[in-house]
């Protein structure tokens, strides 16, 4: 069973609750330590009796900060303790071993400091698994404040002890109590960075005892040192943040991602390009950590990396969701759903949620294939006209250059110089079928559905054509001889077929369905700015 610590149930300062969350007495009756081994696997000792040390492997002793008098000392500040003799009693391990044994002088004040000099120390290493272990007896009242490297420490007693928050007490009857404080706590009581500025490169005091004023207060610690508890789970931070999935042209490998800035301590945020490649959705999560290689351990190497929706399934991020902060976790990893278009991006580590704009970007839509006299080149398409978010139209023309028929499908990315039809593999859709498809006269004006990702072409007899493509359904209608925005059917785009327009908003002619060019169920400014574009030349 894991050990979970958090703040509300650690942090119980004060009190004899404290001192059984923490405190414990270190012998049992029988003389036998009471100390669990099996959890402790790694190991930085700075004050240890021969046996504990023998305890610990040195492949599982990270570094040795133990008192060497060349680079690691216990300085006692100003003579304000004095060594004593011990009582000849067992340690804390039950072996008739040394432990530090002071008492505090007549200087009104003490104090002592394990510290390192010249050379510095990489106290980096210590996570939330790590914990503060080390044991101490005493047989009067007096409170000690322990402080591990820059911060203010804890008081152990009943009364703070230079303003150092109350961790709990000890009986005072001469036996051997052992502190396991995990590090996570540490930095809780803690009012100021642990290790200052630099925890890799630390000089000074990694561990300092202050006593008090009182002459003859004793000190008396024993077998002081930092393990790693395996029965503590550490959650990896979050310190970056990568969009995975189908996303600017992605696919689904463990080491590509999109990475997104950090704005701000814990928020992130970037642009993302959906291209609708799975019926007109991309799917896609976040990771803190991307693979060097495809195969690096595949996703099982990215798995603690990765955190996303707050789902039973994929969450299908809808209209009505755009600007709303949608709940993120680490705790699953499914994927957010999102239709074509181009989006904003905030992810906030601190809250754990993610708030998802559209931008006013649409993307482009080419025909690519044999109409308007174009060949199949993966760098030459038809580019059609967006007339709303998601709805785009064109004429083309076929020449019937294959026994009466044309060939042509859709792409969202023309091939660039050097590239190749696999270059824009995942940009290309078109028809649902197993082969290509034929268009029959009694499909005209009906809707053909289509796919999202490598979609066969349409083949289609000879003629000119109109075509509708709605790229939120995948739909596509196409009209024979319906040249787009020829509403009086004389084969061509004019300023009669723009007076048609205005005399249906004026209200002098009647609505009709071929004059809703953007097929959004009215006839109005928008229509008649598709009249004049393709007047232009624009479409």
């Amino acid at each position: 069973m894991k050990k979970f610590f958090t703040l509300a149930a650690l942090l119980l300062l004060g009190g004899s609750m404290a001192s059984a969350q923490f405190i414990t007495k270190a012998l049992d009756e029988n003389d036998q330590p009471t100390f669990d081994w099996s959890k402790a696997v790694k190991f930085i000792p700075i004050s240890i009796s021969n046996s504990v040390g023998e305890a610990m492997p040195a492949e599982d002793v990270v570094f040795d900060a133990t008192i060497d008098d060349n680079r690691n000392f216990l300085y006692v500040w100003d003579e304000t303790y004095t060594g004593v003799e011990q009582d000849g009693s067992l340690n804390s391990f039950g072996q008739p071993e040394d432990h530090i044994a002071m008492d505090v002088t007549t200087f009104g004040w003490s104090g002592c400091g394990f510290c390192s000099v010249g050379e510095a120390q990489d106290w980096s290493v210590l996570d939330d698994s790590w914990v503060l272990h080390f044991a101490i007896k005493s047989t009067d009242n007096a409170g000690h404040q322990i402080v591990v490297g820059e911060n203010h420490g804890f008081t152990l007693g009943d009364a703070e002890v230079n303003g150092s928050k109350v961790l709990g007490n000890f009986e005072r009857n001469g036996e051997w109590y052992y502190v396991d404080l995990p590090y996570s706590v540490v930095k809780q009581l803690a009012d100021v960075p642990v290790w200052g500025d630099d925890a890799t490169n630390y000089l000074g005091n990694y561990l300092k005892i202050l006593s008090g004023g009182v002459q003859g207060t004793q000190l008396r610690l024993d077998n002081i040192f930092w393990y790693k508890d395996n029965t503590i789970e550490v959650e990896e931070p979050i310190d970056d943040v990568y969009v995975l999935g189908e996303v600017n042209g992605n696919s689904w490998a463990p080491n590509v991602g999109v990475h997104l800035e950090e704005m701000e301590a814990g928020v992130y945020v970037g642009n993302l390009n959906t291209d609708g490649r799975n019926d007109g959705f991309n799917y896609f999560g976040f990771t803190s950590k991307l693979a060097e290689t495809d195969d690096q351990g595949g996703w099982d190497y990215i798995a603690p990396y990765r955190f996303g929706a707050e789902s039973e399934g994929d969450f299908w991020v809808t209209e009505d969701l755009y600007g709303q902060p949608l709940t993120i976790t680490k705790n699953n990893y499914q994927a957010f759903r999102l239709p074509l278009g181009v989006w904003d991006l905030k992810v906030d580590i601190n809250n754990m949620t993610v708030v998802i704009n559209k931008l006013d970007v649409t993307p482009d839509i080419y025909i690519l294939g044999e109409v308007n006299g174009n060949t199949w080149d993966p760098a030459v398409g038809v580019q059609m006209e967006n007339v709303s978010d998601v709805e785009y139209v064109a004429n083309i023309e076929c020449d019937g250059r294959n026994d009466g028929f044309n060939y042509f499908s859709f792409t969202k990315r023309l091939a660039q110089e050097g590239e190749t039809w696999d270059d824009i593999a995942d940009y290309r859709f078109g028809a649902v079928s197993e082969g290509d498809f034929w268009v029959t006269p009694e499909q005209l004006g009906q809707p053909i559905s289509l796919t999202g990702e490598n979609g066969q072409a349409l083949k289609i007899a000879a003629g000119k054509y109109s075509l509708k493509l709605n790229m939120a359904e995948l739909t596509l209608v196409i009209t024979k001889n319906g040249i787009l925005g020829d509403l009086n059917g004389d084969n061509a785009v004019d300023v009669d077929d723009m007076n048609i327009i205005i005399n249906i908003m004026l209200g002098k002619a009647d609505q009709t369905t071929a004059a809703d060019l953007n097929n959004d169920g009215a006839v109005d400014v928008d229509d008649m700015n598709i009249i004049i574009n393709i007047m232009l030349g624009k479409n």
